[in-house]
């Protein structure tokens, strides 16, 4: 009967995927610390923008990347939104966002996407305000309703930014988002991926996710907890692009795809 114990749990650990076990920092960090030099490999910047310019990057000039997937980690409830507004609107610094750079000069949220998230519902009036214990006279009120003045403090309230820029390595932006994410649980690696990199690829995970010929191909039986059923699909295209078109990837690159997976 032990043994049979042993058999069953050696194969319930041997059937759990990496997006379920969660990022491994240490490793992470073990593998790439003959690399970097903080002088040449690490930079960073600080900035502060209004919320009225930070609504204007996210829009118009699509300067600023939100993920607003809410099945990555836990969303916040309206108590925390209404919270937050509220600290804003005292006056009350808040923490610092972290942007992570990519070449084209765009910025990810690494920490502070639920922050970000809060702020544009509420100019979109898309909640009111309920439970304030300081502001109580703005319960029930959503942005367009309060008065000019009281608008005017929230769209010049300074938010301060700390920018991870290029040549930062990738794998650096995984370790910072594990280590400073202040907002939600510890994420699975999937979650921190779609997290980090949002975008058509992210867009077409989800599509294939929920399609007809994935739920058949898999007797329906992967679930969506983690981004699990996500996780299955990425895994699967990676060992296909690698398969069809490992040579040119070699080529562009310089080496396999899985010669550095802490790239």
């Amino acid at each position: 009967m032990a043994i049979n114990n042993d058999i069953a749990g050696t194969r319930r650990k041997s059937d759990k995927l990496e997006c379920e076990i969660g990022l491994d920092v240490d490793s992470l960090l073990k593998n790439m610390m003959y690399r970097v030099n903080p002088e040449e490999n690490i930079r960073t910047d600080h900035i502060q923008y209004s919320i009225s310019k930070v609504k204007a990057m996210q829009g118009e000039i699509n300067k600023l990347i939100v993920n607003t997937d809410r099945k990555i980690g836990k969303p916040w409830d309206i108590k925390k939104k209404c919270d937050f507004i509220e600290t804003i609107l005292t006056g009350v610094p808040i923490p610092a966002i972290y942007l992570f750079e990519d070449k084209k000069g765009r910025w990810t949220v690494v920490d502070g996407r639920h922050r970000i998230a809060a702020i544009t519902e509420f100019l979109d009036n898309e909640f009111a305000l309920q439970n304030l214990r300081i502001l109580n006279q703005f319960n029930g009120k959503r942005f367009a309703e309060l008065n000019p003045k009281t608008q005017g403090i929230f769209e010049d309230f300074k938010l301060q930014f700390y920018i991870i820029q290029p040549p930062t390595l990738e794998s650096i932006k995984y370790i910072i988002f594990e280590r400073i994410n202040s907002e939600i649980p510890r994420l699975r690696t999937q979650e921190i991926r779609e997290a980090l990199y949002p975008g058509k690829a992210t867009e077409l995970l989800h599509k294939l996710s929920i399609s007809r010929e994935f739920k058949l191909a898999t007797n329906n039986e992967i679930g969506t907890k983690y981004l699990r059923d996500r996780y299955v699909i990425l895994r699967s295209l990676s060992f296909y692009v690698h398969r069809k078109f490992g040579y040119e990837i070699k080529h562009l690159n310089g080496a396999s795809i899985i010669d550095y997976p802490y790239q």
